[in-house]
């Protein structure tokens, strides 16, 4: 649905406007999120997402997309990368 894909680019967007990432989520990062949203709604035996699979899979599935202002430096943890990804998560409403 609109809001489904509404959400998944809020998301997107709050990774290009956190202060800890340089570079934030991409379109295609959005679209390959839903895709696989789509896909856990099909293993849950629905023909819908909710934006529970959007949370779900957000942090897992697009951890390795962002780059941190700290691997600049030269570290680089997809611990950290999970880490702002589900603050972010919790951060923006799911829509109702």
């Amino acid at each position: 649905s609109h809001d489904i894909a509404d959400y998944a680019v809020a998301l997107a967007s709050a990774t290009r406007k956190h202060a800890e990432i340089e570079r934030g989520l991409s379109t295609r990062a959005v679209l390959s999120l839903i895709s696989a949203a789509r896909a856990h709604a099909l293993w849950d035996d629905r023909q819908f997402v909710t934006p529970n699979d959007i949370r779900a899979l957000f942090a897992p599935c697009l951890a390795h997309r962002i780059l941190l202002k700290s691997s600049l430096q030269g570290s680089y943890s997809r611990d950290e990368a999970s880490l702002l990804l589900g603050e972010i998560v919790k951060l923006i409403p799911p829509p109702r």
